[in-house]
């Protein structure tokens, strides 16, 4: 930020997409690389080492099957622990969780309804101490769920 300006180049209609959209839209992109980055870290895909290319697919493939599954875990303990609205979510914490309940399942040690029973401890570790700014993902989140939501109610129309 140069002076309190934003310099964004863009190809979309300026009539079609306002600035404070495009803003929007550039902070989700950031979201974006922050979210492969996040799964680049926490899936350690620097530790697959493949020399035929379809092993190299098999792995991807699980890990990303492996990634959905944790969000949908994940998704589950957010709303678990909605509150007040005082403390945000660190999403990172959260897949960090959800990611070894997966692996945990996986050997049979832990359940998805332990982590259930647990969730009202672990809020304290799961989220950030509470701040005057909120989190960029946190709004992004939002409005990229009411969009979809503005989406399937205009394909139901």
């Amino acid at each position: 930020m140069l002076a309190n300006w934003i310099l964004l180049v863009t190809t979309l209609d300026a009539k079609a997409w306002p600035a404070e959209a495009v803003t929007r839209l550039y902070r989700a992109r950031w979201q974006i690389e922050l979210l492969f980055k996040r799964m680049k870290q926490l899936l350690r895909t620097h530790r697959v080492r493949c020399k035929r290319p379809a092993m190299a697919e098999a792995t991807v493939r699980a890990l990303l099957v492996a990634w959905v599954l944790q969000e949908r875990l994940a998704e589950t303990l957010r709303e678990a622990m909605e509150g007040d609205g005082q403390w945000q979510v660190s999403s990172w914490r959260v897949c960090q969780l959800s990611l070894e309940t997966l692996r945990q399942e996986v050997l049979g040690t832990w359940t998805r309804e332990r982590l259930r029973a647990c969730v009202s401890r672990l809020v304290r570790f799961l989220c950030n101490s509470p701040r005057k700014r909120s989190q960029q993902e946190t709004q992004i989140r939002a409005w990229l769920t009411s969009f979809e939501g503005m989406k399937l109610s205009e394909e139901a129309v």
